[in-house]
């Protein structure tokens, strides 16, 4: 893990304070089940069923703001 990497200091401190200001309780946990979603595949917007996207492959959802 990347916050694992830094030394101790005020850079590690923030990243740590960063990440667990956005943490919430009710988030997944590995091994939790898969949550019914509907999702837009990204080449062209066609709405798709999460678990549909698992049935022969793992899964790896990465949230966050790419502009």
């Amino acid at each position: 893990m990347y916050v694992e990497s830094l030394a101790p200091g005020p850079e590690r401190d923030a990243v740590v304070a960063s990440l667990l200001r956005y943490r919430s309780p009710e988030t997944l946990h590995v091994g939790d089940p898969l949550p019914a979603v509907t999702v837009r595949r990204a080449d062209d917007l066609v709405p798709i069923e999460l678990t549909a996207l698992v049935r022969s492959r793992p899964l790896l959802l990465v949230f966050g703001s790419f502009t």
